[in-house]
Order: C-alpha cells, then sequence, then structure tokens
C-alpha cells in the first residue's frame, strides 16, 4: 500500500457504518493514527472514560481492540514510536471482524444490562 492511512481510514470506516449513532454516545474524539495498522481514539462512555485501541491483524483479517485508561506512552526506542502500556489495558478483545467491532466495542464500554430495546 503506498496509502500509509489506508488500514487507520478502513477501520473508521468499518467502525461508522457499525453505528454512527453508537460511535458518537460514546463521546469518542481525538481521532488518531498510531501506526500504519492502528486507531487510536478517547471515549467518555458509560463504563469506560480513556481510549480504545483498534489495531488490523493481517493474518487472521480482523481487529484486535484494547481498552486502556491512559494514553499511549511515546517513545524512540521502537520501530512504531510509541508503547500502549499492558498494564494499563482494561481488557483486550481479539479476533474482531469487522461487521461486529461496533457492537462489542459498545457492549464493552456503554451498554449495562439494564438496557431493554
Amino acid at each position: 500500500m503506498n496509502d500509509k492511512n489506508y488500514y487507520v481510514n478502513t477501520i473508521i470506516q468499518q467502525l461508522f457504518t457499525g453505528g454512527r449513532t453508537l460511535v458518537w454516545s460514546w463521546g469518542a474524539h481525538d481521532f488518531k493514527r498510531l501506526d500504519e495498522t492502528t486507531l487510536m481514539f478517547k471515549v467518555n462512555a458509560r463504563c469506560l472514560e480513556g481510549y480504545v485501541y483498534i489495531r488490523y491483524c493481517f493474518g487472521s483479517d480482523t481487529y484486535e481492540v484494547l481498552f486502556s485508561e491512559y494514553p499511549p506512552k511515546f517513545t524512540a526506542s521502537n520501530e512504531c514510536g510509541y508503547e500502549i502500556l499492558e498494564h494499563a489495558t482494561i481488557k483486550k478483545l481479539e479476533n474482531i471482524y469487522c461487521d461486529d467491532m461496533t457492537y462489542r466495542i459498545d457492549n464493552e464500554i456503554e451498554r449495562v444490562p439494564e438496557y431493554r430495546y
């Protein structure tokens, strides 16, 4: 790929296709590309006031989603230029397909069992 934003733009498109209203209900803002395959954004949701990281996984064509209360630590020591602090990761979802991504994130950070619909 010549466009270094290709994967991150695809993540954003798929996230919003899954439910634009859901994404905005999280108070999602400050969308940033951390590297070629990782999107980060800040949320002010019911169950998380922090950061969501979505990383594309090439081999499986799925996504990895991490939830954290802290922003990434930017470093010059690794090839990515940042480090997601593993001890600060609240939860990690793996093997998430694009058509399920928005719903799975919503279940983790916004939805509560008492919801009726």
